[in-house]
């Protein structure tokens, strides 16, 4: 009996001594769980902010783009307006330079004439 108990109590303390090592690992893999579950919370956080920065450039660069076309929209408006006004002028420019080129053919006519009416008097 002696034996057989110091045979149990050898089994005993060799599974108590597997069981320290198998909580020891368990431990352990319950450590690296928690540390994986921390680094994931970190990393989706950091995905989130970088989303958050993404959105926030994409609007910054959609609001820009918006007034980028609103500008070249009021530039287009001055310019047609600007070609416009300078046509109505040179329209206007060509009608007085008509009118003074009527009024030297008939100075020139006048002139013509009076020369002519000189010379045949004399």
């Amino acid at each position: 009996l002696t034996q057989k108990a110091e045979g149990l109590e050898r089994r005993v303390g060799e599974q108590a001594s597997s069981l320290e090592v198998a909580k020891a690992a368990e431990s352990r893999a319950c450590q690296q769980v928690i540390d994986l579950a921390e680094m994931l919370e970190r990393n989706e956080a950091g995905l989130r902010a970088v989303k958050a920065g993404s959105e926030a450039s994409l609007k910054a660069a959609r609001d820009q783009l918006a007034a980028a076309q609103a500008a070249l929209q009021e530039a287009t408006a001055q310019y047609d307006k600007d070609v416009s006004e300078a046509e109505q002028g040179i329209e206007a420019l060509c009608g007085v330079l008509r009118e003074l080129q009527g009024r030297c053919v008939d100075d020139i006519e006048r002139v013509t004439r009076w020369s002519c009416d000189e010379i045949q008097e004399l």
